[in-house]
């Protein structure tokens, strides 16, 4: 009897030693990461409320349409393959230097996570880190991408979103 007591214990123990291994795992090596995807930077200052964002998102491009993917880049096989569907995805198209695509996500209260980066002359990529520090991307590149993204995306959106809603409805306060 003291056996059979002693065998389920040390398998309730390793049991939970199992599920308390995988939970940790998840929060110390994947917080931040959709899947293995990553994550280049939050703004986590954004004021505006992401209800607003995502619904003025198409109101945007009519509005700014040289931030629309082209057509022709749209076939290009990494491009495709960085069209996760399931995390509904924005992406913005920039035509001067560098030549970007930004994939975004409306995460939350003053949250937008800019996901990755994607250059379709030089089919270069950003954001995606798998755990090797020689994938981290250099701080500075980092401020560019954020700035770049405040300046010419959040500022219009913002003027598009006020064109159709009061100043004092779409702030976070």
């Amino acid at each position: 009897m003291k056996v059979l007591k002693a065998s389920i214990i040390i398998i309730i123990l390793t049991a939970i030693a199992i599920i308390g291994g995988f939970f940790y795992y998840i929060h110390e090596f994947a917080k931040g990461f959709g899947g293995n995807i990553g994550t280049i930077t939050c703004i986590d200052d954004n004021q505006i409320k992401d209800k607003y964002l995502e619904k003025y998102i198409d109101s945007f491009y009519v509005y700014y349409p040289e931030y629309i993917v082209p057509d022709s880049i749209k076939q290009d096989n990494l491009y495709q393959s960085l069209d996760y569907d399931h995390l509904s995805l924005s992406k913005f198209y920039f035509s001067n230097h560098p030549i970007e695509i930004y994939y975004i996500q409306w995460t939350g209260p003053g949250c937008v996570n800019i996901r990755f980066t994607y250059n379709p002359i030089t089919s270069e990529s950003s954001g995606v880190f798998r755990g090797d520090p020689e994938d981290k991307i250099k701080e500075h590149e980092i401020e560019r991408i954020k700035n770049r993204f405040e300046e010419e995306i959040i500022s219009k959106i913002e003027k598009v979103i006020l064109k159709y809603e009061s100043r004092d409805s779409i702030y976070i306060k």
